[in-house]
């Protein structure tokens, strides 16, 4: 049960820090200060989702 609750809570903070690497990309996707390379080095989101995420701001 305790392992349960650990793998639970590690999951939790992967979505919550991919979460935050989505918010950070969307702030520099919309200043166009850098580009999409450079955004998914800096968040470590794949290069996919961050072309899907300035799709979506479009």
């Amino acid at each position: 049960m305790c392992r349960i609750n650990e793998e639970m809570c590690n999951e939790g903070r992967m979505e919550g820090e991919k979460g935050k690497s989505i918010e950070i990309a969307n702030g520099l996707i919309t200043r166009g200060i850098m580009s999409f390379e450079d955004i998914s080095e800096l968040t470590k989101l794949s290069l996919e989702e961050v072309q899907a995420l300035a799709n979506k701001s479009k």
